[in-house]
């Protein structure tokens, strides 16, 4: 099973919070109420995180094969 070395875990969590900030600006931005836009945002960067932690995994497979 792959691993995941601490800067790449430390680099996927830092993007995600960045995109968790920027989606839910944006969102404020458009008008909807900032409780909708903040679970939106948190939401979304669950999803995110998890897809890149995926990502990386996979990608980790791929490069040992």
């Amino acid at each position: 099973m792959a691993k995941i070395s601490g800067k790449a875990l430390v680099l996927i969590l830092l993007f995600s919070i960045i995109e968790t900030v920027v989606l839910t600006y944006w969102l404020v931005l458009l008008g909807l109420p900032v409780s909708f836009s903040t679970t939106v945002g948190e939401t979304a960067a669950i999803f995110l995180f998890i897809g890149l932690l995926i990502e990386h995994l996979l990608a980790g497979i791929s490069n040992k094969v």
